[in-house]
């Protein structure tokens, strides 16, 4: 799956973990059209591999996400990133291109 940002949607949070030398992202946008939030989890060594909920209330997205950030941190990621692009983040060639613009 891959994860990118649309002028459709608005990033909420996005936490960036690492472990060894793996990274993986934990965003969550809100669709702006819906009004819905979608939570993805994104490792970077194989994109395709990610996978996203979908919440109606941003309250049971955020707890998700804390749950999910409190797991990751249980098995030994550390967050290295809370926001921004980077070019490790799944999106970045796109923040680029608007930026550009």
């Amino acid at each position: 799956m891959k994860t990118t940002t649309h002028a459709s949607s608005r990033r909420v949070l996005r936490w960036i973990f690492r472990r060894g030398n793996h990274l993986i992202t934990c965003q969550l946008t809100k669709a702006m059209s819906s009004g819905r939030y979608i939570l993805s989890l994104v490792p970077h060594w194989d994109r395709a591999q990610g996978d996203s909920e979908t919440f109606d209330s941003g309250l049971g997205a955020l707890h998700r996400h804390a749950v999910i950030a409190r797991s990751l941190r249980d098995s030994g990621w550390k967050v290295v990133a809370y926001t921004g692009p980077s070019p490790f983040t799944p999106d970045y060639e796109s923040v680029l291109v608007n930026r550009a613009a």
